[in-house]
């Protein structure tokens, strides 16, 4: 059965009919089980294209093409590649968020000292309270709590003065009298008649002159109850002022003087000492700075002192033999609004120095405007 075949068998075959013999794979023989490293699937692969040549068969004696066999390890499986792409994802995932959760961790440890960071509270500002009211030519009670100071380098600022912008806008004006809303209230006039009391001055020309806008004339400011005549005890001079305002000395010799309204708002006078021989332009040159003389104009009070004030009345210097005094504007912090311009007017033009006669002249009375039916019988 296994022994060789009788060549004359074959030979005599050969003449029939054709008979193909397979040989059987010599790792068969020995009781060998072959050995199968590759698996054939239903795919050519052309290696020609992938750079590899083309391969011949072992079993084959043409140069024909055959199909590669594809390893055996399942990692050219389309299915294995994505399931290793999604457990490497899954891994790369889990190292990210343990990665991220240690750092969390050790952000804030138990063991770590915490540092206390420090808190800087803003200074507290003491509430304004409202003192008895001021009588006239009586000089105010000075605050149990001063600041006493050694000469006029020191005020409120301390130091150079501390001038109001030039680009302040004003408040509402509802009349359109010259006189703003908040100012209206202060002064007890009318805010929607620019002549509360009729007697043909308006409101703000009253104000301006210190006359009553309440009273018809003849009547003066003074007499009513919305301002109050301050003197300087120290220094001699006056003014009026709201009465409603709280005033009162910065320093114990009344050098430094501040009259504040109830929003905030307020008004200093301050004293220089001249030294001798010096001029106003000297001392404005180190005590304004940033400030110019040429933004200054001449100006009279009603008591006929002579000052200068800037061109937005915000500021206005006065002057003797020893002395500058100078009044000027302090608006809210950060506010781009005065609502007391016409006021710091009024008490520029009330200032009076100790050797200036105090008479205010009368105020002259404006003649009734004839209606038109008088105007027409006049014309008759």
């Amino acid at each position: 059965m296994f022994g060789k075949p009788k060549n004359e068998e074959v030979t005599a075959s050969n003449t029939a009919v054709p008979i193909q013999v397979t040989a059987i794979p010599t790792e068969f023989y020995g009781g060998r089980n072959p050995i199968v490293k590759f698996r054939i699937v239903e795919k050519e692969v052309n290696l020609s294209k992938m750079g590899v040549g083309e391969q011949k068969s072992p079993f084959s004696k043409t140069n024909t093409t055959i199909k590669i066999p594809l390893s055996a390890t399942g990692l050219t499986n389309r299915h294995s590649i994505l399931m290793w792409s999604g457990v490497l994802f899954v891994i790369f995932l889990a190292g990210a968020s343990g990665y991220y959760w240690w750092q969390a961790k050790n952000l804030v440890s138990p063991s770590s000292p915490v540092v206390p960071v420090a808190v800087v509270s803003p200074p507290v500002v003491p509430e304004a309270t409202t003192p008895n009211p001021v009588t006239p030519d009586i000089n105010p009670v000075v605050p149990s709590t001063t600041i006493p100071v050694a000469s006029s380098t020191i005020s409120l600022g301390g130091g150079n003065l501390e001038f109001p912008s030039v680009l302040l806008g004003d408040s509402a004006d509802q009349d359109h009298d010259g006189l703003n809303d908040v100012e209206e209230a202060i002064l007890a006039t009318n805010v929607n008649s620019p002549d509360t009391d009729n007697d043909q001055y308006s409101d703000s020309t009253e104000i301006f002159n210190l006359y009553s806008p309440t009273v018809a004339a003849p009547a003066r400011l003074i007499d009513t109850d919305v301002v109050q005549d301050y003197s300087n005890a120290t220094f001699g001079y006056r003014l009026y002022f709201p009465t409603s305002w709280v005033v009162g000395s910065v320093d114990s010799t009344n050098r430094d003087v501040i009259f504040s309204s109830i929003n905030g708002e307020s008004i200093e006078l301050r004293v220089f000492d001249k030294t001798p021989g010096q001029t106003f332009e000297n001392w404005f040159a180190i005590w304004a700075q940033n400030e110019h003389t040429s933004s200054l104009r001449d100006f009279s009070s009603v008591f006929k002192v002579v000052g200068r004030s800037r061109s937005d009345n915000l500021v206005s210097y006065f002057t003797d033999g020893n002395h500058v005094y100078v009044l000027l504007y302090h608006p809210i912090p950060n506010s781009n609004v005065v609502n007391f311009r016409e006021i710091i007017s009024m008490m520029a033009r009330s200032f009076r120095l100790a050797t200036t006669p105090t008479i205010l002249p009368e105020q002259l009375i404006v003649p009734p405007i004839p209606t038109v039916d008088e105007g027409v019988g006049a014309n008759l």
